[in-house]
């Protein structure tokens, strides 16, 4: 009696991304998700905005890029800037019992990118996990001066145009400054102001920015330059009387011979506010 033969069978292969487990090395990976309960598989995010939570690590990303950088004058704050090639998503920054789920990401014609916010410890680990340094911030243009100026006297209704003047000492290094950035929109948001009329507030207008051009121009030694803004823009000052301004500007200071987009030079960099009081008469 000849058997019959066996009947073929068919496997399913179902295939599933590798997940990473919580003993995984320090690094960049893909966020598979997100859950309140922590598991096997699961690294708890200490530091963010979803700090208390636990992911689950997809596959380890390859930075084809990296950079770490402070973004305040105290060294206190710093962004990680993470290049790497599709598929875009979220990610995790893993650093020992530490991790940070991205706070931006996108994607372009060169590849994809995640942006991180850490503070200065963990800043440097991420430096020593991705192998490039930490761009710290050091004094820059910290001798230049900025001087604000308006008329004196104003008839009733015309604009009032308040000047900044900032002058570079004939001692001082050359430095670059930056202009623009905060003005796309109905006013230059790099100016600030707070105004009284006859000793009472007025009341401030607020004006979004969504940017703007922006770029750095140079300030020789003994070279001045000058920015102006159009107070309407802040607050009315039509209405006959004696004002009182609070004036700011902020900009950044960079060396000359640098170009501070470039990512090798994005800690070359000193954010400072220039204050003064003007006072003129509206008739």
């Amino acid at each position: 009696m000849r058997s019959r033969p066996l009947a073929s069978l068919t496997l399913a292969l179902v295939l599933v991304p590798a997940l990473a487990s919580s003993q995984s090395p320090d690094g960049v990976y893909r966020r598979a998700g997100v859950t309140a309960r922590p598991g096997s598989r699961t690294t708890p995010i200490t530091h963010g905005r979803r700090a208390g939570a636990h992911a689950r690590l997809g596959r380890r990303i390859r930075p084809r890029r990296a950079v770490v950088y402070a973004t305040d004058n105290t060294n206190r704050r710093h962004h990680v800037d993470v290049r790497h090639r599709p598929p875009c998503g979220d990610g995790v920054l893993r650093l020992g019992a530490d991790a940070v789920i991205s706070e931006s990401r996108g994607g372009d014609s060169q590849g994809c990118s995640l942006g991180f916010t850490l503070d200065s410890v963990l800043a440097a680990r991420a430096a020593s996990v991705l192998g490039v340094p930490r761009q710290d911030r050091r004094p820059i243009g910290a001798r230049v001066r900025g001087a604000f100026r308006a008329p004196s006297r104003v008839p009733a209704g015309a604009p009032v145009t308040i000047e900044l003047v900032l002058e570079n000492p004939s001692g001082a290094s050359a430095v670059q400054h930056q202009v623009g950035g905060r003005n796309r929109g109905p006013r230059n948001n790099r100016f600030d102001f707070a105004v009284r009329r006859d000793g009472r507030p007025v009341a401030r207008a607020d004006a979004f920015d969504l940017g703007g051009i922006t770029g750095f121009v140079e300030l020789a030694p003994g070279e001045r330059y000058t920015v102006s803004a159009e107070l309407g823009r802040w607050a009315d000052v039509t209405v006959p009387g004696r004002y009182v301004v609070e004036c700011a500007f902020e900009t950044d200071f960079a060396p000359v011979g640098i170009r501070p987009f470039e990512h090798a030079h994005l800690g070359d960099r000193w954010t400072r506010t220039f204050r003064g009081t003007v006072r003129f008469e509206v008739r």
